[in-house]
């Protein structure tokens, strides 16, 4: 809290409650986070198959997304596995000289990153508004 004295021309400024609040501002972020990742990545993995070529479905059916939780690092991954990932990346990047790259993967990232970016932020503002610090 900042308050004026008397007549002095100091301020003083009591960090305690901003402390106490910040102390809990990022286990809030955290599990705020974590749940935004969840739900994106399964977003993000729809977007990618959606965009995915299909003559097969097998390309479609790799597709699969994952989530990492530890101390340090929260990551969210949509990777393409087995056999089809290399038929993924051909699709998505092309063999030159005979096949342009259908760019499906780009697609789907580009339609994903304001959304995520906005969940983020949302979720950011969410627990800043759970520990009375906004």
């Amino acid at each position: 809290m900042a308050a004026f004295r008397g007549g002095d021309s100091r301020i003083e400024v009591d960090l305690n409650d901003v402390r106490g609040a910040l102390a809990r501002v990022a286990p809030e972020v955290e599990k705020e986070l974590r749940s935004v990742v969840k739900k994106q990545v399964t977003s993000a993995r729809k977007e990618v198959r959606a965009f995915a070529p299909v003559a097969t479905g097998k390309l479609s059916g790799g597709i699969s997304g994952r989530t990492q939780f530890t101390k340090t690092r929260t990551q969210a991954f949509v990777t393409v596995k087995g056999i089809p990932a290399t038929y993924a990346w051909i699709v998505e990047h092309g063999v030159k000289g005979s096949f342009e790259g259908r760019k499906y993967i780009a697609k789907a990232g580009d339609r994903t990153k304001p959304r995520f970016t906005k969940a983020v932020n949302d979720a950011v503002g969410d627990a800043l508004k759970q520990t009375g610090l906004k």
